[in-house]
């Protein structure tokens, strides 16, 4: 037997033994009768270690906790493992294929080098013949070597080889790379599929396995020979519900409810992470942890990105991080920190980019300070823009108008006019054609010469910009927020703006030429929901609760807008958010007991491909545990644990209290528990930049900042100067350069 003769061959004796200081004897320490949670309670001196005497089966009785605590206990020789060295060489060869994470759980307890490697070596002769198990040996014993590379690729090769039965062949190739996942090695090296493989793995592995296919090739760092298969995969799951976008960002294999909120990954894992994806990628990822204000996730995502520059140590990727960090110092320490960072910059003698600028901007404008959003527009207007960021800038413009003068919509008509329109008014038409400049200055009041509204002084090069349906959601709300509450949430007033609005959408997509249809961005359901929130929240800007009004006129005038809008081929074209259908269904069920409706919304949902969220389940959970129709309110708990939902509020909480009191098999325990835990890590992060805010920025770049009297405003002032300094000087520096290179 292999198992015997690979124990004879690690019998070997060591001319030093390993010292025990006062062993503690004990007689059958370890007997089948000490039950198994005493376990871990053996002192750490016990003598001898009753793990060596174990059966195989006992051994495989052990959970995790008990097993790295038992082989820490002493030995006096190194014989006295001989016994338990041949049943973790049974366990690894029985399991390697049928269980390959227990196989490896095993093998890892065995720790020194000299045992590992005559294992290793001979069970290399005994898999000789069987490429299989041979890779998958390999692989763990190191995954970037040239043999664990040759034998895997060698075997995905010959598996997806096969033309007539490609889906048995992807099924086959899907099975091994899960079992080299499962190993839980870090592979620095990427392992490239060639195309004609991976073309029949991505075509042939069905989607509902999509998610465990991409942990898989996450895991093992192996790359599809057509990038654009794996981007595929990756945009469906970052479609998909929450559990699918969890994966998507992490790769995590077999991920549960519970695991979407653990406050950290293994740290094997994340060097994964930084192995397999781009910088580009992770950079994405820390962004949108810090637009959630998610500091946990947003730490983490920036310790992966800063970890995959140093590994790449590649200089052009310098500004996207920097860019990265500035972001996340102005959200989770204060906007002042940007006049620390560009200090910085300029200091290092670095480029400020206008992205990072732009970035600069949207976090002003967030944190309310308009003041100093509005000196960076001065200087981002003598920038050199990408298009994209040219509509970028303008949307921000918009933004911090809107929300500078919030009560004021004649101010943000103003600037509106000066920055879309043009020779012959077509951005004041769309306006006039929405009915908003009627509301602003009263029915009729505003002709079509336009002579009546003021124009805003802005820079010539602002002007004509493209526009976005997210300006047009802007004026919508600056112009709603002037009225008063009885006329802005009337209902015939918001069906009348909508037949209004959805009018100019068919009239813009079937005018192609038109300007605002060229500024490439697509329709969303922003407007839409403006709507919705006026007719249905008693305040329709407080997103943050489920307040909801009673009213039965403007519940149907909803429905009404949502049955046009959703049943509209034009809708199917636009950009899709949750929100709405959270905001139905919520209202459907807890204000108006409607089922029908809130089923139907429930169900357009899902024909969208949209994401199941809390707010669509926890309406239909409550509305039958009032009804006592506890068997359909565990169902739809169910559902709801199975998509990952994030479940953090305190309607969530009573959600949970249900679950435990009615005694459901699944009560979303461990998941509320690590909401716990996270929470707590977020209180601690936050404190401590309550204690130094300014942490990581040198000691003079801080006394700057916080000296007496300081104003934030005009050290901004102060530093874009510097920076327009500092260009001016290149740019005659460039021209002295191309001058005097004929000379020489």
């Amino acid at each position: 037997m292999i198992y015997r003769f690979v124990a004879r061959q690690c019998r070997f004796k060591r001319q030093n033994s390993i010292a025990v200081l006062n062993p503690v004897l004990q007689q059958n320490t370890f007997s089948q009768k000490r039950p198994i949670e005493s376990t871990l309670e053996i002192p750490q001196n016990t003598y001898p270690n009753p793990l060596y005497s174990y059966d195989k089966a006992q051994l495989l009785s052990l959970n995790i906790k008990q097993l790295k605590h038992l082989v820490t206990l002493p030995v006096k020789s190194p014989s006295e493992k001989d016994r338990f060295h041949m049943h973790i060489i049974e366990i690894f060869h029985e399991n390697l294929i049928k269980d390959t994470k227990l196989a490896v759980l095993y093998l890892d307890l065995i720790t020194d080098s000299t045992v590992r490697d005559t294992i290793f070596e001979h069970l290399r002769k005994f898999y000789q013949s069987d490429t299989l198990r041979l890779s998958l040996l390999e692989y763990v014993i190191n995954p970037a070597s040239e043999k664990a590379r040759k034998l895997v690729l060698g075997n995905l090769h010959l598996m997806l080889k096969v033309p007539n039965e490609p889906k048995s062949a992807a099924a086959i190739a899907f099975s091994y790379i899960t079992k080299l996942a499962l190993t839980d090695r870090v592979n620095p090296e990427s392992l490239l599929l060639y195309l004609n493989f991976s073309k029949v793995l991505y075509k042939h592995t069905p989607k509902d396995q999509w998610q465990q296919l991409y942990a898989a090739v996450l895991q093992t760092n192996i790359r599809f020979g057509n990038y654009h298969h794996y981007e595929t995969v990756r945009d469906y799951l970052l479609q998909g519900s929450a559990l699918d976008r969890f994966v998507a960002r992490t790769g995590f294999l077999g991920a549960k409810w519970h695991h979407t909120e653990e406050s950290n990954l293994p740290e094997v894992h994340k060097k994964k992470m930084v192995h397999h994806f781009l910088i580009s990628r992770l950079a994405l990822f820390t962004q949108q942890a810090i637009r959630q204000r998610d500091i946990t996730n947003g730490n983490m995502y920036l310790e992966l990105l800063v970890s995959k520059f140093e590994v790449l140590n590649e200089p052009k990727h310098l500004q996207l991080v920097l860019s990265v960090m500035l972001s996340h110092s102005m959200t989770f320490k204060g906007p002042q920190e940007c006049v620390s960072f560009l200090r910085y910059i300029i200091d290092s003698n670095l480029s400020v980019v206008p992205n990072t600028l732009l970035r600069i901007l949207t976090a002003l404008r967030l944190e309310k300070f308009y003041d100093e959003a509005l000196l960076l527009v001065n200087y981002l207007h003598t920038e050199k823009l990408s298009a994209t960021e040219r509509v970028d800038l303008v949307a921000e413009i918009m933004k911090v108008i809107t929300g500078k003068f919030s009560s004021h919509p004649k101010i943000a008509v103003a600037y509106y006019a000066s920055l879309f329109n043009d020779e012959i008014d077509t951005a004041l038409d769309i306006l006039k054609d929405l009915m908003l400049l009627d509301l602003v200055y009263g029915p009729g009041a505003v002709n079509r010469d336009y002579s009546i509204i003021e124009r805003a002084d802005i820079h010539e090069d602002l002007k004509k910009s493209d526009m976005t349906h997210e300006v047009l959601r802007d004026m919508y709300a600056v112009t709603l927020r002037s009225l008063v509450y009885e006329q802005k949430t009337n209902p015939v007033l918001i069906k009348t703006l909508y037949e209004a609005y959805t009018k100019f959408l068919s009239i813009q997509r079937k005018n192609k030429t038109a300007r605002f249809a060229s500024g490439g961005r697509k329709a969303d359901d922003s407007v839409i929901a403006l709507f919705l929130d006026h007719l249905l929240r008693e305040n329709p800007e407080a997103r943050d609760d489920m307040n909801l009004v009673q009213d039965k006129f403007k519940f149907q005038t909803a429905k009404w807008i949502f049955k046009n809008y959703y049943g509209s081929l034009d809708s199917k074209q636009n950009i899709k958010d949750t929100y709405i259908f959270g905001l139905m269904i919520t209202s459907a069920l807890l204000k108006h007991q409607d089922l029908a409706f809130a089923l139907r919304c429930f169900k357009k949902a899902r024909d969208l491909s949209l994401p199941i969220t809390f707010n669509q389940v926890y309406p239909l959970i409550m509305y039958h545990y009032s009804k006592a129709e506890m068997d359909k309110a565990q169902q739809w708990f169910t559902l709801l644990m199975q998509s990952g939902a994030e479940a953090k509020s305190v309607a969530a909480d009573r959600v949970f209290d249900i679950a435990k009191e009615q005694k459901w098999p699944n009560t979303g325990t461990h998941y509320r528990n690590n909401v716990r835990v996270k929470k707590r890590l977020e209180r601690d992060e936050i404190e401590k930049l309550k204690v130094d805010p300014l942490s990581g920025v040198k000691r003079e770049y801080k006394d700057d900042l916080h000296a007496p009297n300081t104003n934030f405003c005009d050290e901004l002032e102060k530093i874009l100067h510097e920076l327009a300094v500092h260009k001016k000087q290149r740019a005659l520096e460039i021209i002295k350069e191309a001058v005097e290179e004929p000379m020489g």
